[in-house]
């Protein structure tokens, strides 16, 4: 705290605050299409990653490969950052209502994400506890019980996966995005 202090105080710091002054009183006021041109990008953003979650969930089929659920779980972290970031642009209860539908396609693909993390440090740890003479064969078998248990859960995310993005791409939820994005 005293050095904190300190350095407010400083003559340093002073001198930084008045040439801070000087620099915003040169740029002058925001041009009128400041807020005009915030609006587009945020929209562009929105919908392009918007778009790319449908056209790759789309794709992805009955039996999603672990790999692609993990890159669309990457693709709607970007647009929830995109929705967070943004929101003072839109109206709340309709931001909320797109962050809440995006937050439990996220859930799912957290949690199938979670679980396949899980499987391969299990299958790591039991590959290195196999060369060891000393670990007995109960303990391989708990860890494969363990593996089982974990790759059952992760297939419950998978299924979970499919009736989430068919919620998430209904025309409903489709025209709701439209809506935020051209408005």
């Amino acid at each position: 705290h005293r050095v904190v202090v300190r350095a407010l105080r400083s003559a340093r710091f002073e001198q930084l605050i008045r040439d801070w002054r000087v620099c915003l009183a040169t740029i002058g006021p925001a041009p009128k299409t400041a807020a005009a041109s915030t609006d587009h990008l945020a929209a562009q953003r929105i919908g392009k990653a918007h778009r790319r979650i449908l056209k790759k969930g789309g794709n992805l089929g009955q039996d999603p490969p672990a790999a692609a659920l993990h890159k669309l779980r990457i693709d709607a972290k970007k647009l929830r950052y995109l929705l967070e970031f943004f929101k003072s642009l839109y109206p709340k209860r309709e931001i909320r209502e797109r962050i809440k539908e995006l937050k439990k396609l996220q859930d799912i693909l957290g949690g199938f994400n979670d679980m396949q993390v899980q499987r391969d440090r299990l299958t790591a740890f039991a590959e290195n506890l196999h060369a060891d003479p000393a670990v007995g064969a109960s303990t391989i078998l708990t860890l494969g019980r363990l593996a089982g248990i974990l790759e059952q859960r992760q297939e419950d995310h998978r299924l979970a996966f499919h009736d989430a993005f068919v919620e998430f791409s209904s025309p409903t939820v489709r025209a709701a995005y439209d809506r935020l994005i051209d408005g």
